[in-house]
């Protein structure tokens, strides 16, 4: 039975769960493949069966500079957190103090119409805003100081740090767009483009897939799928060099199935992604069907396969604290997610906190400290689990 059909049948099982013997399934050409189309149902999966050993709280300082309603995305830098919600880019240091608000949106010379994306130079530590509308990318400092602006190409709405260079996404909304990827140095000087190779013709009403790219940087690597493949690529001397596989059969969405098909069709019945990245020896791969949202997680190095709903998230059994959602990494073995301190408050407050028996005890009353020094307008409170 395939797995989006087995999700159909079994909602109330919120949990996907394989472990056995350390065998991993390869393509015919030798890559490591992940058949998300056979899977059996199991029980929940916890923090620690995923490897996970420690987990740490950082609530980001409260002032009036600093307040944001959620957060949208994090990335960890050199010695701080980027924190995106909107429009709005803030820096924290890791104890979660605040640094400096990034730019701003409006139409003056150091701000951005909007900011599309947003990626850290890891050398330099400065910050680039990616206003694609405008063509180009707002450079600011750590601590806020505009410095300058660069061109890049037309359509450009993702971008990445490929070393010194950058990795630009050009959005294929309509399907026309002529270069899907160009590398550009850090003058906007063009060093190397990449061809479209899923065009189509787009139906009158447009499907807006916001993911229609997924970047990530594992170790000194960065990797990238895009919609119309089940191939992750490994970006490698200036070339995409095939990786992983993510075998999805015929839920993957295809260029021909956009443009033949009823909108509502398309969005039913075929695999919208969400996130991916890699931890450990695993990768965590996001999407969603008509049934709900649903995370996949497959080691590298075993047969371990899991596949959770979004929204039930992974069992705290470290200190007892809420389900968490994986959201990003902040290196190859720390997973970042996030919780509003009212969600955090309330937890701790419930019987479900009071009787679980989590690893950690001590963490639990830390935890629980914690929790009750919150008020419950504070901002969103960082939550990182390690591995060993």
């Amino acid at each position: 039975m395939n797995v989006l059909k087995r999700i159909r049948h079994t909602l109330f099982v919120t949990t996907v769960l394989l472990t056995g013997c350390h065998n991993v399934n390869h393509t015919k050409s030798g890559l490591i493949a992940f058949d998300l189309k056979d899977l059996n149902t199991a029980t929940n999966v916890k923090l620690s069966d995923l490897g996970f050993s420690d987990i740490e709280y950082i609530p980001l300082e409260t002032n009036k500079q600093c307040l944001i309603g959620g957060i949208n995305r994090v990335i960890a830098g050199n010695g701080f957190f980027l924190v995106k919600y909107i429009e709005r880019i803030l820096t924290f240091r890791t104890d979660g103090s605040f640094v400096a608000k990034i730019g701003e949106k409006g139409n003056g010379p150091e701000e951005y119409q909007l900011a599309h994306d947003v990626a850290i130079d890891r050398t330099s530590k400065n910050i680039y805003v990616l206003s694609g509308w405008e063509q180009k990318i707002y450079v600011y400092t750590e601590d806020g100081r505009f410095i300058r602006t660069i061109p890049v190409p037309r359509y450009s709405k993702e971008l990445t740090f490929a070393g010194n260079d950058i990795l630009c996404y050009s959005d294929n909304t309509d399907g026309l767009v002529k270069n899907s990827f160009n590398l550009v140095d850090k003058n906007g000087i063009v060093i190397k483009s990449f061809p479209n190779k899923y065009p189509f013709k787009a139906q009158p009403f447009v499907i807006f897939y916001q993911h229609e790219i997924l970047f990530y940087r594992y170790g000194s690597q960065v990797f990238k799928k895009e919609i119309y493949s089940d191939t992750i690529y490994a970006f490698v001397k200036n070339v995409f060099k095939p990786k992983f596989v993510l075998e999805q059969g015929k839920w993957l969405l295809t260029p021909k199935v956009r443009e033949n098909g009823d909108w509502m069709k398309v969005l039913k019945n075929y695999i919208t992604q969400w996130n991916l990245f890699e931890f450990g020896d695993k990768i965590y791969y996001e999407f969603s069907d008509k049934t709900g949202r649903f995370c996949f997680i497959g080691s590298t190095n075993s047969d371990f396969r899991s596949l959770t709903d979004w929204e039930q998230g992974f069992v705290d059994d470290l200190d007892g604290g809420p389900n968490i959602k994986l959201q990003t990494v902040g290196d190859d073995k720390t997973v970042i997610s996030w919780v509003s301190a009212l969600a955090l408050k309330t937890y701790v407050a419930s019987d479900a906190f009071k009787n679980s028996k989590p690893k950690y005890p001590e963490k639990k009353k830390e935890l629980e400290k914690l929790a009750n020094s919150l008020n419950e307008n504070d901002n969103p409170v960082l939550i990182l689990v390690k591995m060993k």
